[in-house]
């Protein structure tokens, strides 16, 4: 028997990177009442890479390939939508939030949405009009990470 995505990986419960299984969950609630209405499992990149362990564990082959975290609750939130399940707004931990992309995409979609951030994340008042920096020496491999040209940042206090 193999359980299917156990890797090591962040394990919120644990709050560490251990061996587990990881799920995306949505949820609905109204005042104090919650029910779940979707949820993903997240298989890491070395399971969709070995296709003898996804065939073994008895992964479907059109589930087999690679996603983010991030792209299994975008995928949640348009299906409640094309399901025609009304909310006002999405809500998600520091995980989502400190995702450009997915905050990016929840607002293309027209999504009102409220997240929680880590606290030494950098929110920019402005467009930071991200660069990838000359290289800084003739030798050795250029730059290839962007970073922020503009500084104009707020940092949450500790």
């Amino acid at each position: 028997m193999h359980s299917v995505g156990v890797d090591r990986q962040w394990c919120g419960q644990l709050g560490k990177v251990e061996n587990c299984q990881v799920g995306v969950f949505a949820a609905l609630s109204r005042g104090s009442d919650a029910t779940l209405m979707d949820e993903r499992l997240f298989l890491p990149e070395d399971w969709t890479r070995d296709a003898a362990r996804c065939q073994a564990a008895g992964i479907p082959k059109a589930q087999r390939r690679f996603q983010r975290k991030t792209d299994l609750a975008l995928a949640m939130i348009l299906h409640a939508r094309q399901q025609g399940i009304g909310f006002a707004w999405v809500g998600f931990d520091g995980f989502y939030g400190s995702d450009p992309a997915f905050l990016r995409a929840l607002e293309a979609q027209g999504e009102v949405f409220v997240g929680d951030v880590h606290k030494d994340q950098r929110m920019y008042l402005a467009d930071p009009q991200p660069i990838v920096p000359p290289p800084a020496h003739p030798r050795g491999r250029p730059p290839q990470v962007f970073q922020a040209g503009a500084f104009q940042f707020y940092t949450l206090a500790p």
